[in-house]
C-alpha cells in the first residue's frame, strides 16, 4: 500500500505542472507557459516567495552565482550577487539612515602604510560611501563597513557615509595624522676624551629608540639621551633608530674620540667690519668663549648710548671644527639697527657661529646696546643684555624717552617675551624701543601722529622712526626694538638680548661694554 501512495502524491503534486520543451508553467488552470520563460508561475491568491535570510547566512552561501537572488532579514532588502559581490535591489525604508560614529583606526599613521578603518554597523543601511586624505588610496572596502587604506604624505580625513534606498546620511570623520619618525641626534661634547661621558640626545622625542655604540660602554641602549663612554681613542660608529606608529628611521653617525689637552693659550678679536673664521687645532677638545656687544652709537646730543652686554661659556669641539667670529660695532655691524639723523644706530651684537655662517649656527651672543636719541634730555638707550633673565639668556633693557616724562615713554625690559616699546604723547616725550627677549624682538617705540619704530627680529634691531632724532636698537640674539619720536621729542632704542646657548660654565652680565665689542677665545 506504501508504494501507491508515494504515487498517488505525486501525481497530485505535479498535475497542476505542464512541461514543454519551451519551459515550465506552474498554475492551478491548464495552460501553456510563456513562450519566452524557462518558469511562469501563475496564481491570483498567492506569491513567489524567496529565501529569506540573514547577513551571516548570505554570507556562508559557498561560491554564489550571478543574479543569485534572496531576501535579508537584517536590513530588509531584496540582495543580488553581482560581479562586484552582493547589492540591494529594493528595501523597505522611510529615510537616510542616520549619521555613523566616527571610523575607528589609527589617528597618527606613517607614510607608505596601510592602515583599517571601521565603522559601526548602522540601522537600516545598505552600505557605506568612504573618502580618504588627499593622496591616499582607498585599497578595499568601499561599500562595507570597513576598508583597507595606503596612506599617502599628507593629513586629512577618513569620512563615512552610511547608505539606504532612500539617501545617504551626513559624514562621520575621523582625523588622520602623518607621523614620521625622524633619527637625528646631537652630540655634547661633539669630540669625546676617552672614559669621558658623551651625551646622545635624540632630535624628537616620543618614539622608541634603539642605539648601538661600537665599542662604547654601554654598547646599547633604548633611552632618548643615554650617556656613553669610550676607553680608547679614535672614530667610533653610532646609529640610531627611531621607531613608531608601524615604520622606522635610521641614522649612523661617527663619533671621534681624542685625548685632549689643555694649550693655555688664547686669541683677541676685534672689531673689523667683517666675519673671521678660525680652524680648532689639534688635541683641543673645548674653547672657552669670552664676548662683549658693542655700545650703541651716540646721537649729536648729551642722551647716552646703552652699553653692550657680556656673556661667557664653554664650548665643546673637535679638532677641525671652524668657527666663525662676528664682533660688533658701534656702527651696527652685526645686527645694529639704524637710527634716523641726529639719531644713534644700535651697537652691533657679538657672537660665535659653529661650523656655518647663518644665525641658526650661533652658539652664543653677546647683546649689543641700543642707541641714543638726538635730545638733550635723557633719549638714553638700553643696555644689551640688561633686562630680565633666565637659564640660558638675558633680555634687553628697554630705551628712554626724552626727558623721561610720563608713564609708558621708555621702553619695557626683554625677558622671555621681547619688552613692549613706549608710547610718547606727540609732544615732548618720545617712545623708546623696547629691550630684545629669548623667543622675540624687542617692540618698536610709538608717537602719536609719527611713524612707529620697527620691532627686533631674530639677530636684527629694529629701525628708528617718527621724525629725525630716533634711534635704533641694539643688535642681539633678538634685537631691541627702533624708537619713536616726534618734532621735539626723541628716544633711545632698546637693548638686545643675550644668549649662551648649550655652552657649560655660562654667564652673563648686561651694559659692561664701551666702544665696539670684542671675542676671546681661551684654549
Amino acid at each position: 500500500m506504501k508504494p501507491m501512495r508515494s504515487i498517488f502524491f505525486l501525481f497530485v503534486l505535479f498535475c497542476g505542472i505542464k512541461s514543454e520543451a519551451q519551459g515550465v508553467l506552474i498554475s492551478p488552470n491548464a495552460g501553456q507557459p510563456d513562450p519566452s520563460a524557462t518558469l511562469e508561475l501563475q496564481d491570483t491568491t498567492r506569491g513567489f516567495l524567496v529565501n529569506r535570510m540573514g547577513t551571516a547566512q548570505r554570507n556562508a552561501i559557498a561560491q554564489p552565482a550571478q543574479g543569485l537572488l534572496i531576501f535579508n532579514t537584517d536590513n530588509q532588502c531584496f540582495e543580488a550577487y553581482f560581479a562586484s559581490g552582493w547589492a540591494a535591489v529594493a528595501c523597505d525604508c522611510q529615510a537616510p539612515p542616520s549619521t555613523p560614529q566616527a571610523p575607528q583606526g589609527p589617528a597618527t599613521v606613517c607614510s607608505g602604510l596601510s592602515a583599517s578603518y571601521t565603522v559601526s554597523p548602522v540601522q537600516g543601511a545598505t552600505g557605506y560611501t568612504w573618502s580618504v586624505p588627499q593622496g591616499s588610496t582607498l585599497l578595499s572596502g568601499q561599500g562595507t563597513d570597513s576598508i583597507v587604506v595606503s596612506i599617502g604624505s599628507n593629513p586629512g580625513q577618513v569620512t563615512v557615509q552610511a547608505d539606504n534606498f532612500c539617501g545617504s546620511s551626513s559624514g562621520a570623520s575621523l582625523s588622520v595624522s602623518i607621523g614620521q619618525p625622524s633619527a637625528g641626534f646631537s652630540v655634547n661634547p661633539s669630540s669625546g676624551s676617552p672614559n669621558v661621558p658623551v651625551q646622545f640626545t635624540a632630535s624628537s622625542s616620543g618614539w622608541s629608540y634603539q642605539w648601538t655604540f661600537q665599542n662604547g660602554t654601554p654598547a646599547s641602549s633604548v633611552a632618548q639621551s643615554p650617556s656613553v663612554t669610550w676607553s680608547g681613542t679614535g672614530s667610533f660608529s653610532v646609529q640610531l633608530i627611531a621607531s613608531g606608529n608601524g615604520c622606522a628611521d635610521t641614522v649612523v653617525q661617527n663619533v671621534q674620540v681624542v685625548n685632549c689637552s689643555a694649550q693655555n693659550q688664547s686669541s683677541t678679536y676685534n672689531f673689523s667690519n667683517g666675519s673671521v673664521s678660525w680652524t680648532v687645532p689639534s688635541g683641543v677638545c673645548s674653547v672657552t668663549v669670552q664676548a662683549w656687544g658693542a655700545e650703541g652709537a651716540n646721537s649729536s646730543s648729551g642722551s647716552q648710548p646703552g652699553r653692550g652686554g657680556y656673556a661667557t661659556g664653554v664650548l665643546s669641539v673637535s679638532p677641525g671644527d671652524v668657527l666663525h667670529l662676528y664682533v660688533g660695532g658701534r656702527n651696527g655691524f652685526n645686527g645694529g639697527g639704524t637710527g634716523n639723523s641726529g639719531g644713534g644706530s644700535g651697537g652691533g651684537a657679538s657672537d660665535l657661529r659653529l661650523n656655518g655662517t647663518s644665525l641658526g649656527d650661533r652658539v652664543i651672543v653677546a647683546a649689543g646696546g641700543g642707541g641714543a636719541g638726538a635730545s638733550n634730555g635723557n633719549a638714553n638707550g638700553g643696555d644689551g643684555g640688561g633686562g630680565s633673565c633666565g637659564a640660558n639668556y638675558c633680555g634687553g633693557e628697554g630705551g628712554t624717552g626724552a626727558n623721561n616724562q610720563g608713564p609708558g615713554v621708555g621702553g619695557f625690559p626683554g625677558g622671555i617675551n621681547g619688552g613692549q616699546g613706549g608710547v610718547g604723547n606727540g609732544g615732548n616725550n618720545g617712545g623708546g624701543g623696547g629691550g630684545g627677549g629669548f623667543n622675540s624682538g624687542g617692540q618698536g617705540g610709538t608717537n602719536p601722529g609719527y611713524g612707529p619704530g620697527t620691532n627686533g627680529q631674530l639677530g636684527l634691531g629694529g629701525n628708528a622712526g617718527g621724525a629725525t632724532g630716533s634711534a635704533g636698537g641694539g643688535g642681539g640674539y633678538y634685537g631691541g626694538g627702533g624708537s619713536s619720536g616726534g618734532a621735539n621729542s626723541n628716544a633711545g632704542g632698546g637693548g638686545g638680548s643675550s644668549w649662551t646657548g648649550n655652552l657649560s660654565n655660562a654667564s652673563m652680565s648686561g651694559g659692561t661694554r664701551s666702544g665696539d665689542g670684542q671675542i676671546i677665545l681661551s684654549y
